[in-house]
């Protein structure tokens, strides 16, 4: 899985559209003992677009972020997580994924901590995958 870096956020976010109008369908969190050898770990499934645009293209990615430092995800589980706009930044030796409309302004970890759905994590990957719904079961 390519990783996401300083080098090649902007493209990455270019290349999907910023996330705008995507839905965040899914969201697993490993809780490996939090440790450097265990990080926490979380991966969400993303239904986007992909350059060039078009109303009938869509496409899921994973991300996957590893060495979880903190994350918030406000909404609950029967809502869709629409993304407005996403925004990856780099505070010191972390980077973070933020999911909300005003993402402009993130200019430190108070501001990031205002966003209602964001990772701070060490490193983030991610891979496509087919187009699929994802319809969540509850127990």
């Amino acid at each position: 899985m390519p990783e996401i870096t300083k080098e090649n956020a902007k493209e990455f976010l270019k290349h999907f559209g910023d996330l705008h109008d995507s839905t965040i369908r899914h969201v697993s969190i490993s809780y490996c003992g939090g440790t450097p050898s265990e990080p926490t770990a979380i991966e969400l499934e993303i239904s986007t677009q992909e350059e060039p645009f078009s109303d009938t293209d869509w496409t899921n990615i994973k991300l996957r972020a590893t060495g979880v430092e903190e994350f918030r995800f406000a909404e609950g589980p029967a809502c869709l997580f629409v993304i407005f706009a996403a925004a990856i930044g780099f505070i010191e030796d972390s980077m973070y994924l933020s999911f909300d409309y005003d993402v402009d302004d993130r200019k430190g970890l108070d501001d990031l901590r205002k966003s209602q759905q964001y990772i701070l994590c060490r490193k983030c990957s991610w891979s496509l995958s087919e187009y699929r719904d994802y319809v969540p079961t509850r127990e």
